[in-house]
């Protein structure tokens, strides 16, 4: 199973990042990994072929896109290199994304109450 961790924060390496491969690896723990044919041992001579015994398979290594590192060309519509990168991401079995969002509130002056 393959899992694609896309961030986006300002600052490359963030505590978004960290956070959200912390999050693939417990997944890519818990999700069940496709059974493959492991080597059998020659069978001995005379005897008929030997089925080889399933072991889970090892899990791939997780696509990470850290979007602090593309900044220059986020809003290129052309940039090569983010098409790849979406490609790639579309082709995962799970994508995890995270941001870090900031709010701010700014009351008008009109609905402030007098002091």
């Amino acid at each position: 199973m393959r899992i694609a961790v896309v961030t986006g924060n300002p600052k490359p390496a963030s505590r978004t990042h960290g956070l959200a491969l912390a999050v693939a690896d417990v997944l890519a723990a818990e999700l069940p990994r496709p059974a493959i044919p492991a080597e059998a041992p020659a069978p001995p001579a005379g005897a008929g072929p030997a089925a080889a015994p399933l072991v889970p398979s090892a899990a791939p290594a997780h696509l990470v896109i850290d979007l602090a590192e593309h900044a220059p060309s986020l809003f290129d519509w052309s940039a090569a290199e983010l098409s790849r990168l979406t490609a790639e991401v579309a082709a995962t079995d799970v994508a995890i994304f995270a941001s870090i969002a900031t709010a701010t509130t700014a009351w008008p002056a009109s609905s402030r109450s007098p002091s």
